[in-house]
């Protein structure tokens, strides 16, 4: 791993993860780069497959798109695994280049000033929805998409 993480193709993060009867356990998560998915498809003989029309969005993108406009007014707690939330996100991708959509952004529930912060669906996510719900729905027939017309209104 550390060979592969100097040449760029892979990042490491290392951190601890609390487990009920176990306590503190040591956890490693990797992720492949861009570069190192190019590298591994080249080695493969593997043709990048073409992704969504612009200005629609990945399948791992739209599952979390669908999951908090899912979730309404209770919002998804602010733990949405990977870096996902940071490309839908108000602000700026982990890239530090790509703008960010701002389909979702991270705040307060309603009415609340303090405690934890939740995942809601901005005004421009909400329209991105209506606008593309049915493009969504025959380019990724296997997400559950019913009642989203309703939902994201």
């Amino acid at each position: 791993m550390a060979a592969l993480e100097r040449r760029g193709l892979i990042v490491v993060y290392r951190d601890r993860l609390y487990v009920d009867g176990l306590g503190d356990i040591p956890r490693t998560r990797v992720e492949m780069t861009r570069r190192g998915r190019a590298v591994a498809r080249a080695a493969l003989g593997a043709p990048r497959e073409a992704g969504p029309p612009a200005p629609l969005l990945s399948l791992w993108l739209w599952k979390i798109m669908v999951r908090v406009a899912r979730a309404g007014a209770q919002g998804v707690d602010g733990s949405l695994a990977g870096r996902g939330p940071h490309y839908l996100a108000v602000g700026q991708s982990p890239d530090g280049r790509t703008p960010s959509r701002g389909f979702i952004v991270l705040r307060h529930p309603d009415g609340v000033t303090h405690g934890p912060y939740r995942w809601f669906l901005t005004d421009s996510g909400r329209s991105h929805i209506t606008d593309h719900l049915d493009a969504y729905r025959g380019l990724y027939p296997s997400i559950d998409t019913e009642g989203l017309d309703e939902s994201s209104s």
